[in-house]
């Protein structure tokens, strides 16, 4: 009996223009698919991994080659839109600038854009025009998408705003305001209305969202855009201070639930939780923070010229390290082992105080919970 291919879910990390890595990273593993080296199972997506996600989606629908050239020409397009918009890149003598040509966090161009957005909101605009409505009604096949026989499940996460709910959209009902809406930072577009709700940007509260893969493989690959780990010591500039608590703000989510996961599968491992409902899930990560971490917030609105054919080469490379290193163990590894160096990251840094001795003669009060 043949060997049947690996078999993945894939979640995809929002981060603006800094998606392109993840392009790399698809066209890379749908090279693996097309020779029936692996299988994608299911995807989810926030952000710019809602635009990645639904292009795989509706691509597979076909091939992994039309999903090769549906997402070539969804990048193509930002990087042309993005195009008119772009600044230059910033010279040596500027503050604050870090070793890499596409950091343009203080070029003048994008210091005002930012100080525009301090005063005025996309309702102050009497021209305002969502421009990633013609990007994603122009490139996705949203009929191939959610034709649920061909396609494979897609799920895209929003934040519902006035709720503060994550809600989770899924084929046969795609369409273009729920892309807009996974993808809506309220500093540049207008919230997305659907029905009676409305949302703001899914990477606040699912970015990418997990859990809905957990029923179609037991191997997840997440494609991390923003850096969860920088090296020296705090910020301290004003633009780097804003660059990491955006990082941090759109990590929070994800570093949530892979907590979630880690403790579930200890808990099967050590045989405390004995359940059919739960089995241990592997995570995998595909990343390189050394690249994007050189890179600034400003670029992932306005990226400059270049930086999404770069992107979308060092997210091919990093992929290519992950199939040559991880893809042929898939399944030989425990869920416990995988990921386990990224867990330990995740959660190793908690620390707890020496707890005070108490009195002489005295007993420490045990801790009364209280249902409210």
């Amino acid at each position: 009996m043949a060997q049947q291919s690996p078999r993945i879910a894939l979640a995809l990390q929002g981060g603006g223009a800094h998606g392109a890595f993840t392009w790399g990273v698809l066209d890379r593993l749908l090279e693996e698919v097309a020779a029936d080296r692996l299988k994608i199972t299911a995807v989810s997506g926030a952000s710019a991994g809602a635009l990645n996600a639904a292009t795989l989606g509706a691509g597979l629908a076909h091939s992994p080659e039309v999903a090769r050239t549906d997402l070539r020409a969804l990048w193509q397009t930002i990087d042309r839109r993005a195009n008119a918009f772009s600044v230059p890149a910033p010279t040596s003598w500027l503050p604050g600038t870090l070793p890499t040509p596409f950091n343009i966090d203080w070029t003048p161009g994008a210091f005002w854009r930012e100080v525009w957005r301090l005063v005025y909101s996309p309702y102050d605009m009497w021209w305002y025009d969502n421009p990633l409505k013609g990007i994603v009604s122009g490139s996705i096949d949203f009929a191939a998408l959610n034709d649920t026989s061909r396609a494979p499940p897609v799920y895209i996460s929003a934040t519902e705003v006035r709720d503060t709910r994550r809600d989770i959209f899924t084929q046969p009902d795609l369409s273009v305001d729920h892309i807009l809406a996974s993808a809506c930072i309220p500093e540049i577009f207008r919230a997305i209305e659907i029905g009676s709700n409305v949302y703001w940007d899914g990477g606040f509260l699912g970015n990418p969202p997990l859990e809905p893969l957990f029923d179609h493989a037991d191997d997840l690959v997440v494609v991390w855009i923003n850096p969860l780990h920088r090296p020296g010591g705090a910020p301290q500039s004003a633009r780097d201070i804003l660059d990491r608590l955006n990082e941090i703000t759109f990590n929070i989510s994800l570093v949530a639930e892979l907590r979630g996961i880690d403790l579930i599968n200890r808990l099967i491992a050590a045989g405390t939780l004995i359940d059919p409902r739960y089995r241990p899930i592997r995570v995998h990560f595909i990343q390189d923070e050394g690249a994007l971490s050189g890179l600034g917030l400003a670029s992932k609105a306005t990226p400059p010229p270049g930086l999404i054919d770069e992107l979308h080469r060092v997210g091919r490379a990093a992929a290519d390290s992950w199939v040559t290193g991880d893809l042929p163990a898939l399944h030989q590894r425990s869920a416990a082992e995988t990921g386990r160096e990224m867990f330990d990251r995740l959660i190793g840094r908690i620390r707890y105080r020496d707890k005070p001795a108490a009195p002489p003669g005295r007993d420490t009060p045990p801790i009364t919970r209280r249902n409210h």
